[in-house]
């Protein structure tokens, strides 16, 4: 890909199929991807960065 996008991501799924598709995608781009199994881990991790 000519231009990545060098973002970090925070990705949130409760679906293992959705997750792996999703993250492949994304690092494709050129982002860096966290996953998150669903929105309880997303708000634990989240917590855990901010302080």
């Amino acid at each position: 890909m000519a231009s990545e996008l060098n973002l970090n991501i925070l990705l949130a799924e409760d679906n293992q199929v959705n997750r792996m598709v999703t993250g492949k995608l994304l690092k494709m781009l050129g982002c860096r991807c966290t996953v998150a199994n669903n929105g309880i881990e997303c708000l634990e991790y989240n917590t855990t960065i901010m302080t």
